[in-house]
């Protein structure tokens, strides 16, 4: 599964297995997954020569091999026996929950801490077992990268990762979104086949955190000619704890309210179409360790209303309308601001371009090759 390797033509001296479970299996599109794909694609411009894997499964560097799964060292560990993942590199990186341990000095992306913060909020499904393993797995790794500087002490504070063994690197955006599209964007239709322009956008995976129902709350309580000429569209797959807000927006849509699902928005090309046919994103996120699409929105000229917590005003800055999330008012009043000021939308524009400039995955690159560098 190992691609071949791209990049500058200096000498790779410093070779690393990084897992890459979160891409396959069309996942590239979560948070995780993007991540994980855009260090696989950049490190090797930073000099890092990259052996992809994915525990379970075999792994291109070592084709006669197929290497235990997760399960199975979880199993081992907690029994006490030592059976430590052997790849050909000289370190690590897990850039998911699941760390095993390793006879390579080990690097772990810890994205944040809300299933072990907000345990109501993930999947119930053994979710006490799952919290206990991960808090566990952790302590196997050598370094601890954060995504932003807000998640630091959440890692130390629920993670029990000491302070010392946290690096920040931030994540970033890909020099497709700062290009010119090669070719006109796409129309955005809904399911019915009804073009769809000027709405308010959100993106992300179906789940609590993603505050979905306050963002239709809000959306519901603006006039009706405003809702009707900014109709709400969320893009993203079913997650967990959905159900409610899913059933709520079939509902409204039967109702004839301008509520859109697109479910099946895969590629880049179409995710660009999206952001590039909205009025703005609305990102009101309750909680984000990061949060791709605020940057991915600033790249396409789109402009952003965001949340004021967890890490969002880390990445926004002065580049957006920033709202508690809590508050339904707030949220409506920010939306109907950015219908109402063709001014706002412009300066917007302005200052989430040159704010998506500090946050490309070449610099991330380069940063998480420093880490590297120390623990060789």
């Amino acid at each position: 599964m190992s691609r071949p390797v791209q990049g500058s033509a200096q000498r790779r001296d410093l070779r690393v297995a990084l897992s890459c479970k979160t891409v396959e299996n069309g996942q590239g599109r979560d948070g995780i997954g993007v991540y994980t794909a855009a260090l696989a694609k950049h490190l090797p411009g930073a000099g890092i020569e990259v052996i992809e894997f994915a525990l379970g499964q075999t792994s291109a560097a070592m084709p006669d091999m197929r290497l235990d799964s997760y399960a199975a060292h979880v199993a081992r560990d907690f029994v006490g026996l030592k059976s430590p993942l052997e790849l050909p590199a000289h370190i690590v990186h897990f850039t998911d929950h699941h760390i095993v341990p390793s006879r390579l000095p080990t690097v772990a992306t810890l994205h944040d801490a809300v299933p072990l913060k907000y345990p109501e909020w993930v999947s119930p499904r053994m979710r006490w077992l799952k919290n206990l393993i991960m808090k566990r797995m952790a302590r196997h790794a050598d370094q601890v990268v954060a995504v932003s500087h807000f998640a630091v002490e959440e890692l130390v504070e629920y993670f029990g990762v000491a302070r010392d063994r946290i690096a920040v690197v931030h994540g970033g955006i890909d020099e497709y979104w700062l290009q010119p599209p090669a070719e006109p964007l796409a129309v955005v239709t809904a399911p019915d086949g009804r073009i769809l322009k000027d709405y308010f956008l959100c993106v992300g995976t179906f789940q609590p955190r993603k505050n979905f129902d306050n963002l239709i709350s809000a959306h519901l309580a603006l006039p009706q000619a405003t809702r009707h000429e900014h109709p709400l569209v969320i893009v993203g797959r079913p997650g967990w704890r959905c159900e409610h807000t899913i059933k709520r927006l079939q509902s409204l849509a039967a109702a004839g309210e301008p509520v859109y699902w697109l479910s099946d928005v895969n590629s880049r090309q179409d995710l660009r179409a999206v952001y590039g046919s909205a009025l703005a994103l609305s990102f009101v996120s309750l909680y984000e360790g990061f949060g791709i699409p605020v940057l991915e929105a600033f790249a396409t000229g789109t402009p952003v209303i965001t949340s004021t917590a967890s890490s969002l005003p880390e990445v926004a800055g002065d580049a957006a309308v920033k709202v508690a999330p809590q508050d339904v008012q707030a949220i409506a009043d920010a939306m109907l601001s950015i219908a109402s000021s063709s001014a706002l939308r412009t300066d917007l524009v302005a200052r989430g371009h040159t704010r998506v400039r500090e946050f490309t995955w070449e610099q991330g690159a380069r940063k998480m090759a420093k880490v590297y560098a120390r623990l060789r």
